[in-house]
């Protein structure tokens, strides 16, 4: 998923739900096709570059959620949820933090 923008476009539920949380406020979007940046997580060498590790959870058998931070704060905090329907994962939901 990551290093393909045609597989990110492909494999992500349009609309995303992108969910936008600082100190001062909360909000949630849901975005269309147009509106979403591809790529939308970054290549395994751009998160070397950045010092940004990834890790995973497994939520339950059809879901995960793959967390990405920037080594050494919190200050970058990016969470994406995936989804697995009809034999397919899916990004379904975006989770983006700062401080």
């Amino acid at each position: 998923y990551s290093e393909e923008i045609n597989t990110q476009q492909n494999f992500t539920r349009i609309p995303l739900r992108w969910e936008y949380h600082t100190p001062d406020e909360d909000r949630v979007r849901y975005l269309k096709q147009p509106e979403i940046k591809f790529p939308i997580l970054m290549s395994k060498n751009d998160r070397a570059q950045q010092g940004v590790k990834l890790s995973f959870k497994k939520q339950t058998s059809r879901q995960y959620t793959v967390f990405t931070r920037s080594a050494g704060s919190d200050a970058y905090s990016f969470d994406m949820v995936f989804k697995q329907t009809q034999g397919c994962w899916r990004l379904i939901k975006v989770s983006e933090w700062s401080s």
